[in-house]
C-alpha cells in the first residue's frame, strides 16, 4: 500500500492523539489541576467576555434604536463619538439599576436585622417558657430554664480558642484577604477587558475572521461563522428572556404580597426577582430570605409566604419560563423543559443556565438539516400533514399478495 504524505500525517496525528489521551486519563488529577490553573489565569478575560456579552445587549439597543436619527444623518464626528457615548450610557444604565436595587434592599434588610437583634431575647424567653411548660407536663415537675447561657464562659472559651489557634487564624485571615483582593482584581481587570472588547468589537471580529480564512477553507469558515452568529443571537435572546422572566416573577410576587397584606413586599419582590436569575438554588435562596424577614413580623404570614412562593414557582417553571424564555430563543416549551432537565442532570446549575440557548442552536441546525433532507426526498407539506389510517389485517394480506409470487408463477419459473 502506497502512503502519501497526507495519509502518513493523518496516521501519525491519530497515534499521537491516542497516546496523549491515554497519558491524560492516567494522570487525570494533574490534568484537572493544570486546567484549573489555566482557567484561573484566564479568569479576568473570561469575566470580561461575559460582561461584554451582557453589556452588548443594551449597547446595541442604545446605538441602533435610541440614536437612529443621528445615525441616519451621519457625520464624521458622530461616527467617532457614537460608540463611546453609547457604551457610557449602557454602563450608566446598568449601574443605575444596581444602585436602585441596593437603595431599596439594603435599608429594609438592615432594618430587619436590627429588629431581629432587638426581638431575639423576647423570642428566646418565650421559647424557653413554652419548652419549660412542655417538660413540666411530661415529667410532672416544675420545668427549669433550658437556655441558661453563661456569656462570660462563652467569651473565655472563644478567647482561649483564638489563642490556641492563633497561627492558623492569621493564616486563614491572610488567605481570605488575598482571595478577596484577587477576586476584586479579576473583576476590575474583567471590566477593563469588557470595555475594550465593546469599544473595538468590529475590529476584533475582522481580525478573528482574517485568522480563520487564512487557515481554513472559505466554505467551512462561512458555515462556522453562520453557526456562531446563530449562537450569538440565541444567547442574546436568552439573556433578555431570562431578565424578562425575572421581572415577571418579581411583579407577580409583589402583587400577591400586597393582596395578602404581607410586610416588606417591595424589597422581598426585588430579592425574588434577583435570585430568580440564579438557576436551581435561586428560588430557595429568595424564599429563605423573604420568609426570614416576614417571620420576625408574623410567623403565620411567613408560612403563607412560603406556600405562595411554592405555587408561584410551579407556575413559573411549567408555564412562564417555557413561554417567555422558549419564545425568545425560538425553542418550543416542551424542549425548554427538556433542555433544563438534561443540562441540570449532567452539569448542575451551570448546565441549566446554558442548556436552553445551546439546545436552541441545535434545534435550529436540526430543523435546517431535516428540511434539506425532505426537499431531497420530494416530501411536501401535504404528506407531512396527511392523516394515516391504522394498518389492518386486510392491508397486511393485500401487501403479502402483491409482494409474494403465487405457486403457479413459481412453477412456471421453475
Amino acid at each position: 500500500m502506497n502512503l502519501d504524505k497526507k495519509t502518513t500525517f493523518k496516521i501519525m496525528l491519530i497515534i499521537f492523539s491516542s497516546i496523549l489521551f491515554t497519558v491524560a486519563i492516567a494522570n487525570l488529577g494533574v490534568v484537572a489541576a493544570g486546567i484549573g490553573k489555566f482557567l484561573g489565569v484566564l479568569s479576568p478575560f473570561i469575566i470580561g467576555l461575559c460582561l461584554a456579552f451582557i453589556l452588548n445587549i443594551p449597547l446595541k439597543l442604545i446605538e441602533e434604536k435610541c440614536f437612529a436619527p443621528l445615525n441616519r444623518k451621519g457625520g464624521r464626528v458622530w461616527k467617532k463619538l457614537k460608540r463611546p457615548v453609547s457604551l457610557l450610557l449602557a454602563i450608566l444604565c446598568v449601574l443605575i439599576i444596581i444602585a436602585l436595587l441596593l437603595v431599596i434592599i439594603i435599608p429594609q434588610f438592615k432594618k430587619t436585622i436590627e429588629g431581629f437583634a432587638v426581638s431575639l431575647p423576647s423570642y428566646m424567653d418565650a421559647l424557653n417558657e413554652k419548652l419549660s411548660d412542655i417538660m413540666s407536663k411530661i415529667t410532672g415537675k416544675e420545668g427549669e430554664s433550658l437556655f441558661k447561657i453563661d456569656w462570660e464562659t462563652v467569651s473565655n472559651m472563644l478567647i482561649e480558642f483564638v489563642h490556641k489557634n492563633e497561627s492558623d487564624t492569621v493564616g486563614i485571615t491572610l488567605e481570605i484577604i488575598s482571595g478577596a483582593v484577587g477576586a476584586v482584581f479579576d473583576i476590575v481587570l474583567g471590566i477593563v477587558f469588557s470595555i475594550y472588547i465593546l469599544a473595538s468589537k468590529e475590529r476584533l471580529g475582522r481580525q478573528f475572521r482574517s485568522v480563520l480564512y487564512s487557515v481554513f477553507k472559505k466554505k467551512k469558515v462561512d458555515r462556522f461563522m453562520s453557526v456562531m452568529s446563530m449562537a450569538n443571537t440565541s444567547f442574546s435572546r436568552f439573556v433578555v428572556g431570562q431578565f424578562t422572566e425575572a421581572v415577571i416573577i418579581g411583579v407577580l410576587c409583589c402583587i400577591g404580597m400586597f393582596i395578602f397584606r404581607m410586610p416588606y413586599a417591595p424589597v422581598i419582590s426585588c430579592i425574588i426577582a434577583i435570585t430568580a436569575l440564579i438557576p436551581v438554588f435561586g428560588a430557595f435562596i429568595g424564599t429563605a430570605i423573604g420568609a426570614f424577614m416576614i417571620l420576625l413580623v408574623s410567623p403565620i404570614k411567613a408560612l403563607w409566604f412560603v406556600v405562595y412562593i411554592i405555587v408561584l414557582q410551579q407556575l413559573e417553571t411549567n408555564i412562564i419560563y417555557p413561554k417567555v424564555v422558549g419564545k425568545s430563543v425560538g425553542l418550543p416549551g416542551i424542549w425548554v423543559l427538556f433542555a433544563v432537565m438534561i443540562g441540570g442532570g449532567f452539569f448542575g446549575a451551570f448546565g441549566m443556565l446554558v442548556a436552553v440557548p445551546i439546545f436552541s442552536v441545535l434545534y435550529t441546525l436540526l430543523d435546517i438539516w431535516v428540511r434539506k433532507r425532505l426537499i431531497a426526498r420530494n416530501i411536501d407539506s401535504n404528506t407531512l400533514h396527511r392523516r394515516h389510517r391504522p394498518i389492518s389485517h386486510k392491508d397486511d394480506a393485500e401487501e403479502t399478495e402483491e409482494t409474494e409470487p403465487t405457486s403457479d408463477t413459481n412453477e412456471e419459473n421453475n
